[in-house]
């Protein structure tokens, strides 16, 4: 009890140390924060622009207010037959503190967003309906998940499953190919960059007859969601919903 005792304390000590040299700070814009509760700064999350209630149930877009909920709009009427899944939840537009959000924890390592992301989807999820039986996401291929450590669409979806009280299995779909970066392709290519990109996974038979939710970081064409979800299909689950950080 002692030895458990002192090493408790020498912990609590370090711990105190460190907050006085290193204060918490903001993992979005780096700001000094009083307290290490949050990730984000009490000036970050004011400036979020999350979803109301108006949006695009097909691609999960915000709609200007007093839009209402509608089942297609002018972001998604380029894919008049969606993306694979009934519907996308997006938390909010892929725009200034919700993009901070999503390249800090995919590039900056700030896996603390991943838990903010995930509450707000969680909520988001139940609030339209959507009671999923099991949880996954879009998996990177293994030479990039090498490089960075880290899936960040399988942090969040790994939270949202805790929060639910549901599972989470990354290896329902896995990359059969590498592939170039979405974001370095204008539009037009990237449905072919990512065409037949991905096949099922070690555990896809897990999926059979439940209602699954497709997690990843941003939506943005849709092709990457669009061909997952086509790929996921084959392991027939009941349901397919989707969602994302940002559209």
């Amino acid at each position: 009890l002692l030895l458990r005792g002192a090493v408790w304390l020498a912990r609590e000590t370090a711990q105190g140390v460190l907050s006085i040299i290193l204060p918490p700070h903001c993992d979005i814009c780096g700001a000094s924060m009083d307290n290490d509760r949050s990730p984000v700064c009490e000036s970050c999350f004011g400036e979020f622009k999350l979803v109301a209630g108006d949006y695009c149930t097909r691609c999960g877009a915000s709609l200007g207010h007093l839009v209402g909920v509608i089942g297609k709009c002018v972001n998604c009427e380029k894919n008049k037959k969606g993306f694979g899944v009934e519907a996308v939840a997006a938390a909010g537009p892929y725009d200034g503190k919700l993009r901070d959000l999503v390249l800090s924890l995919k590039y900056g390592r700030r896996l603390g967003l991943a838990t903010v992301a995930a509450a707000w989807l969680t909520q988001l999820v139940l609030d339209r309906g959507f009671q999923p039986d099991l949880l996954t996401c879009v998996p990177l291929g293994k030479v990039r998940e090498r490089e960075r450590g880290f899936n960040q669409a399988g942090e969040v979806a790994r939270r949202m499953a805790k929060l639910m009280g549901k599972p989470f299995e990354p290896r329902l779909l896995r990359r059969k190919r590498e592939t170039t970066p979405q974001a370095q392709l204008p539009e037009e290519s990237r449905a072919k960059n990512i065409r037949n990109a991905f096949e099922l996974g070690a555990m896809a038979e897990r999926a059979r007859s439940l209602r699954v939710l497709i997690v990843d970081d941003v939506l943005t064409t849709g092709s990457t969601m669009t061909e997952a979800a086509k790929t996921l299909r084959k392991a027939k689950p009941s349901a397919m919903r989707a969602a994302v950080v940002a559209r």
